[in-house]
């Protein structure tokens, strides 16, 4: 599975690459939406695209998680987005699901649930 990571959190990527990797999947990190975007991008010029995202809410940079969905999701739909974030109500619930994420990760979140929501198994 190729995996997109888009957070701020150089050391939550690291440890996300870590065990996915081990688990035989392609990672990816991007440490802003623009970057994000890019790789997107670049990845579907080449005739490709991810599978997931995992996109942090709150980002560095003029956008934030929410924006960064929207925009993946209106130039690769084939691509899940899964919006994570430490700090989730009911508001930023329904702007993830009007962005169009397909779930959501509460964060401190384990290898496993990352796994599941991405419907992969693991190490």
């Amino acid at each position: 599975m190729k995996i997109l990571m888009i957070d701020d959190g150089e050391d939550l990527c690291f440890m996300v690459d870590q065990f996915l990797k081990k688990g035989g999947h392609e990672f990816v990190a991007a440490y802003s939406g623009k970057e994000g975007m890019a790789i997107v991008e670049q990845k579907l010029a080449q005739g490709e695209h991810f599978d997931a995202a995992l996109v942090d809410v709150r980002l560095k940079g003029v956008m934030n998680g929410f924006d960064v969905c929207a925009a993946i999701k209106a130039i690769s739909k084939q691509t899940k987005v899964i919006i994570t974030s430490g700090f989730l109500d009911e508001q930023k619930l329904d702007f993830a699901k009007s962005a169009g994420a397909d779930d959501i990760l509460h964060k401190p979140f384990n290898s496993a649930q990352v796994y599941a929501v991405l419907g992969v198994t693991g190490d």
